[in-house]
């Protein structure tokens, strides 16, 4: 301590040195006793990332998600982010990183999600579904046959069963040329026929459930493809095998009431199961679907 001349005292800078550091250690020491006693509360939660495939309007996914969310957090603890997305490229340059730690994916992205960052489906939808070709109802085309040389319009080249396996059945085993024309959301491509831009549409059954009907009743069907095990929420290597039995149960539990089942038929997953790669998913690898689609796998 320096005194002047009118007797008045100064810290030297080493003196304020040593006090700045004395407070900084009470503060640091302050700090961490908040942080341990609120991680002994409980109030320090990790957030876990869901990556939904960009299938309808980021209201629409918000809409059918967040309640979902929502209600699993109150149920098992787990807190979840969700992640929306422009566009498939976006949602699959994020998926092709493993980035989400947990992911609503179509079939051939899971392939490709356990190819390259070994994601494991946890739960998909008891039900099948498979993929429909779609004329107007005054069209001439009555067969596959009828429909060789003609447009058919297909949603985004990444969408699996509207795009890339319908796809691969015409080329593969039904030995159809077509003209494919893309039209991004699958909700377009039946529109795309009715402006007379295209001779048919390919739609999944899915999708049809949740179109209008003065839209769907111009329709008739004159193909359908096999059926197909449905779209999986599947789960980074790095989440702990705890948390996903904790997330599987809390879903599958959601059925066992009117509100969760109604949370559960909005994100389309009525009748959830445990999902196994292996029994699921395994046996698209062998079809070399990536011929169909622009992502790289």
């Amino acid at each position: 301590m320096i005194k002047n001349g009118h007797g008045l005292q100064f810290m030297n800078g080493l003196e304020r040195i040593i006090l700045k550091s004395g407070a900084i250690k009470c503060l640091l020491t302050l700090i961490l006793a908040v942080s341990y006693a609120g991680i002994a509360r409980g109030e320090f939660k990790t957030v876990y990332t869901l990556s939904v495939q960009p299938r309808y309007t980021p209201i629409e996914t918000s809409h059918n998600w967040t309640p979902l969310l929502a209600r699993i957090e109150k149920d098992c603890g787990l807190s979840f982010q969700l992640r929306q997305y422009d566009s498939m490229r976006s949602f699959e340059a994020d998926l092709m990183k493993g980035i989400p730690d947990f992911a609503y994916l179509n079939p051939y992205h899971m392939v490709l999600a356990k190819r390259t960052q070994n994601y494991l489906p946890v739960l998909r939808d008891k039900l099948k579904f498979h993929a429909l070709l779609l004329v107007s109802n005054d069209s001439s085309i009555q067969n596959l046959a009828d429909l060789s040389g003609k447009t058919v319009a297909f949603p985004d080249p990444a969408h699996f069963a509207t795009s890339v396996y319908m796809r691969y059945m015409l080329n593969e085993k039904e030995k159809i040329e077509i003209k494919p024309v893309f039209t991004g959301k699958p909700q377009n491509a039946l529109r795309t026929v009715l402006k007379g831009e295209a001779d048919a549409a390919s739609a999944a059954t899915i999708m049809l459930q949740r179109e209008l009907p003065e839209v769907t009743s111009r329709f008739r069907i004159i193909y359908t493809t096999p059926d197909l095990v449905n779209f999986p929420i599947a789960a980074n290597p790095r989440i702990p095998e705890a948390v996903r039995k904790n997330f599987l149960s809390a879903m599958l539990g959601l059925s066992r009431d009117a509100e969760g089942q109604k949370l559960l038929d909005a994100i389309q997953i009525s009748t959830p199961v445990a999902a196994d790669y292996k029994r699921d998913y395994q046996a698209l690898e062998k079809l070399r679907l990536e011929r169909y689609t622009k992502i790289s796998p």
